[in-house]
């Protein structure tokens, strides 16, 4: 269970893992996909592709979309993408 004190931290990529997700939100994988299958109309929906035949990503915005929809006095960190320096 989240609590006021928790800071969740969102990579900035193309496809993040559930698995990952679930663990900053401290949930399961189960959950997660459990809200994957709602309604879209529905205030736990989460958008995500499917890369297999269960595995899914979760695309940066609708990661931060889903956190701010679905947790409050939570502080989420917005991690920058690293971008490696050319010679």
């Amino acid at each position: 269970m989240l609590t006021p004190h928790k800071t969740i931290s969102v990579p900035q990529q193309l496809g993040i893992k559930l698995s990952y997700l679930a663990e900053q939100l401290d949930c399961t994988n189960e959950t997660l996909l459990n809200n994957i299958k709602r309604d879209p109309k529905h205030r736990l929906y989460l958008k995500a592709f499917k890369i297999g035949p269960k595995e899914y990503r979760v695309n940066w915005e609708d990661a931060v979309d889903f956190i701010r929809r679905n947790t409050v006095g939570v502080e989420i960190n917005l991690q920058q993408p690293e971008f490696k320096k050319s010679a």
